[in-house]
């Protein structure tokens, strides 16, 4: 059985965000969502959950989606952010993805929502694979670059020792 998606909702209307889960699960998104309305409960949800997709709205009565991808920033940067918004410019969308927003929907073309969710996901694991792989060939380079250092001094000691050698070789025979 598939493993749930964790969503993160930030959300004031209980009606969009139940809208979204079954958009979501009509298009065969297995999910659990998880609606908060304030910075408060946003905040509290990054601590207490696991988390694999933030979805948030712009524009909320006592918190907003700017702020809420501001704190995602510094707190949970590695989970893909969404914003699903009813009001949201064209410049607002722009400033938004260059701040790190993975994506975003507007509400009225709701069935957009499962492949841009699909896709935030694979491309986090996809990102979060080569983040692996880079540090792995890091490792590697570091264990690599010891062992020639290493190497490296084994070879100056014997080449110390063999010009010793020499060095005595050669006095022996001047030495009558």
């Amino acid at each position: 059985m598939e493993k749930p998606l964790r969503i993160l909702h930030l959300e004031d209307s209980a009606e969009d965000s139940e809208l979204a889960h079954a958009t979501l699960v009509r298009d065969g998104v297995v999910c659990d969502m998880t609606r908060v309305e304030t910075e408060a409960e946003f905040n509290k949800a990054l601590d207490d959950r696991d988390i694999d997709l933030i979805l948030s709205d712009v524009s909320l009565p006592t918190f907003n989606g700017i702020r809420a991808q501001e704190i995602w920033s510094q707190r949970r940067p590695e989970v893909p952010f969404v914003f699903l918004s009813g009001t949201f410019g064209e410049q607002v969308a722009i400033e938004r993805l260059r701040a790190g927003a993975t994506d975003y929907v507007l509400k009225h073309w709701m069935q957009k929502l499962p492949a841009v969710v699909r896709r935030a996901i694979r491309e986090t694991a996809e990102r979060v694979e080569r983040l692996k792989a880079e540090n792995q060939i890091r490792e590697l380079n570091a264990v690599l670059e010891r062992r020639v250092e290493e190497r490296t001094a084994e070879l100056a000691a014997v080449n110390r020792a063999m010009l010793m050698a020499n060095l005595e070789a050669d006095a022996e025979r001047v030495t009558p």
